[in-house]
């Protein structure tokens, strides 16, 4: 059954929340299990675990990622969203925001096997801004070595 316009925004609002205060935390992760797909697909079109997801969303325990929706755009007729979400890396320890960043998100939904609507496919633009993405870099650790296991 489709989600209907105000239905999707609902499940857009939870979906950024329960990401930002649960999703990246191994005890609290599986909160998004009511927001994704077994299988989604990201930006380069290739099939990723759910799990798989989980685990890369653990990869920077030093830090987490506070998404705030500016704007929905809502496809009620194509069961998808375009985001543009502010997103900040935040140092857990402190609270200080390492790097804020805009993104336009674009999200497509499909019905699990219970007929309930999940997030199957997402792509992310990142703002370009090549600076920002030297920040993001560091605080991420991207390009450096990799915790064993995040929390």
């Amino acid at each position: 059954m489709a989600m209907t316009y105000d239905e999707i925004a609902r499940f857009m609002e939870g979906y950024f929340r329960t990401y930002s205060e649960l999703g990246q935390a191994k005890e609290t992760q599986h909160a998004l299990d009511d927001y994704y797909m077994e299988e989604i697909f990201f930006d380069e079109g290739v099939p990723t675990k759910r799990e798989d997801w989980y685990r890369s969303c653990r990869a920077h325990p030093d830090v987490q990622d506070k998404l705030t929706i500016k704007n929905l755009v809502i496809d009620e007729r194509q069961q998808s969203v375009v985001a543009l979400v502010r997103t900040q890396a935040v140092e857990r320890a402190t609270g200080n925001i390492l790097v804020e960043l805009q993104l336009c998100c674009f999200y497509g939904f499909a019905l699990n096997e219970k007929g309930e609507p999940r997030i199957d496919r997402v792509f992310i633009h990142m703002e370009p801004n090549p600076r920002k993405q030297m920040l993001v870099a560091k605080a991420y650790n991207i390009g450096g070595n990799p915790p064993d296991e995040a929390p």
